[in-house]
């Protein structure tokens, strides 16, 4: 299955006759639509080319999430943040995915994407590897081409949502198969129809005010001020 592809369908009918309300840049793209339901994704901001003219973003949300096809990094990010909150949902489980997860002591995890906190609950417990796009100076990360070889040794695998704005979740999934896989972080969209067969775990970040949320954005906050703030929830759904 193509998750990109996947998403994109979800949002193309789930965004038939939905407006988007207003859009908010920063490290991450802020989408809400005019029922209020508002989602986030990562911006891969150094692939933005600032001098060029931005381009422009449509008003309707079916539109905007074919834009997770592109490559262009706004459009990506814009896409996804608007397939985020077409998935807005009030089944979710509220917690962090480390505690569904669960990995054995001394079983062999990889974290694709350095989530700092993940780091540092795991790093004692279980052999960990790291995957990065960027160097980091750490003994536990490795660059990100050694994931072909690495991977498939694992016993769990955890992926940031990230994966799917720089688009390497589909070769993951595929050399993740048979482990226990979880996807965390904003920009992880609850749409279970794109990852079943493949994960075993998503958990993403449920807006509870929009209004708060979008002003943090167009401030420039960092993610984490949005995470530990009360205008946010860690939730958790289980495939």
């Amino acid at each position: 299955m193509n998750v990109i592809k996947t998403l994109v369908e979800f949002g193309k009918e789930k965004g038939k006759d939905v407006k988007i309300k207003r859009i908010a840049f920063g490290d991450y793209i802020f989408v809400e639509l005019e029922n209020g339901n508002s989602g986030l994704a990562y911006v891969y901001k150094e692939w933005v080319r600032f001098k060029r003219i931005k381009p422009k973003f449509p008003k309707d949300a079916a539109s905007a999430s074919s834009f997770l096809l592109s490559y262009n990094p706004l459009e990506i990010s814009l896409g996804l943040a608007t397939i985020n909150a077409l998935a807005y949902r009030t089944d979710f489980i509220e917690g962090d995915a480390l505690d569904f997860v669960n990995p054995r002591p001394g079983s062999k995890v990889a974290l694709i994407g350095y989530f700092r906190s993940y780091v540092e609950k795991l790093k004692n417990l279980v052999n960990l590897f790291v995957f990065e796009l960027r160097p980091i100076n750490n003994n536990l990360v490795y660059p990100w081409y050694a994931e072909e070889d690495l991977i498939p040794k694992m016993d769990y695998v955890i992926l940031t949502g990230t994966t799917l704005v720089n688009k390497t979740i589909n070769r993951i999934l595929e050399l993740s198969a048979g482990k226990i896989v979880a996807i965390v972080g904003p920009t992880t969209p609850l749409v279970t129809e794109a990852f079943k067969g493949s994960v075993n775990v998503l958990a993403g970040l449920h807006i509870t005010d929009s209004e708060k949320v979008y002003e943090m954005i167009s401030k420039g906050l960092p993610i984490q001020s949005i995470i530990h703030s009360s205008y946010a929830k860690k939730v958790v759904t289980i495939l």
